[in-house]
């Protein structure tokens, strides 16, 4: 089955109130290239100076009075100034590129004020809206209900929110939770764990060996290339240490099934048809998704299945629908009878 993903757009940001201030420096942005691309910038200094500053100060700040008007996040500011700014060096002549310079002593003081202004009103967002989600005791389900409080249930809230819980638990993880009643490890057993520090392992000499070749041809592209390298380092060591702090829980509702960071889902309790214990190497259903991050590289010896298809929330806002969840649990027998005395508990 094809992942969903959710792409939504705020109304604020919708093309239609986008497409008038975008056009407008657009035709601000065009007219000046094409006067510094004549050769009458360099007969009238001033007919120079006019398109220069078009580009670097007229243009940036028209799109400022329009994103005002039209409730638009100031900050999109920022990539419209720098457009300009590389338009200007592109077509400038080199004798005049003196007179960019100078005309970003104007921009510069503008874009460092919307930026502050934006993070401070992001700040205040963020402080207000936290106590309305700080009872939630997962710190990865915390995140994503804060931040979809703070920017909207989007796509981008849903990636800011994995990539933090990443960071979090591979640089300062919660402490880890004990095995207890309600909570099923799935790590402890599996083999998973040594298996995940040893690709971070080669992923450290990889980024080595890769960083010094490229960097011989193109050092900024080696740079560009271990940065995204420490990224998946960083996601990696995230997983690692998430596994034994987000085990599967029961509770009133329903299961939540859990692999690290990379995926879980919550599946009621009328909703499971049976649960079919596998031994290693047995067949599953063609549409049966594995929960966890390597897919059927991970052991597995449990078969949820489903009367409905359930939603599996994957990392970075994708979901899958699937009716048949495969995973390993350290005790598969009694998570199978704890679930059996859920779904027949008296009504």
């Amino acid at each position: 089955m094809p992942q969903k993903i959710e792409t939504a757009m705020s109304p604020i940001l919708s093309v239609r109130n986008l497409a008038f201030p975008l056009l407008s420096v657009a035709v601000v942005f065009g007219v000046a290239a094409m006067a510094l691309l004549s050769s009458a910038v360099l007969t009238y200094p001033i007919f120079a100076k006019a398109a220069l500053a078009d580009l670097l100060i007229t243009g940036p700040v028209l799109f400022l009075f329009f994103a005002y008007k039209r409730g638009l996040p100031l900050i999109i500011i920022v990539p419209i100034a720098n457009i300009g700014l590389e338009i200007a060096l592109l077509t400038a002549p080199t004798e005049l590129h003196h007179l960019i310079y100078q005309a970003m002593w104007v921009t510069y003081p503008l874009l460092a004020c919307v930026i502050i202004r934006a993070m401070v009103l992001g700040g205040q967002k963020l402080s207000r809206t936290y106590p309305a989600v700080a009872g939630i005791p997962d710190i990865r389900d915390r995140l994503d209900a804060w931040l979809a409080q703070c920017v909207g249930p989007t796509i981008s809230a849903k990636m800011m929110a994995s990539d933090l819980a990443f960071l979090r638990f591979a640089i300062w993880p919660p402490r880890a939770i004990a095995h207890g009643p309600g909570r099923f490890s799935g790590h402890r057993q599996s083999g998973l764990v040594p298996l995940l520090w040893a690709l971070v392992m080669l992923l450290v000499i990889e980024t080595v060996v890769v960083h010094i070749l490229i960097h011989l041809a193109a050092p900024a592209l080696a740079w560009l290339v271990t940065a995204l390298s420490l990224y998946s380092m960083m996601t990696l060591i995230g997983h690692i240490r998430a596994l034994p702090r987000r085990h599967c829980t029961l509770n009133d509702k329903g299961v939540m099934l859990r692999a690290g960071l990379f995926a879980q889902c919550h599946i009621p309790y009328d909703q499971i048809d049976r649960i079919v214990p596998l031994a290693p190497g047995q067949p599953v259903p063609d549409d049966t998704w594995q929960l966890g991050m390597l897919g059927s590289m991970e052991p597995r010896n449990l078969l949820v299945r489903l009367h409905q298809p359930a939603t599996v929330c994957v990392t970075h806002g994708l979901t899958r629908d699937t009716r048949n969840i495969t995973l390993h649990l350290d005790d598969p027998q009694y998570f199978t009878q704890a679930v059996l005395q859920m779904c027949n508990r008296p009504s």
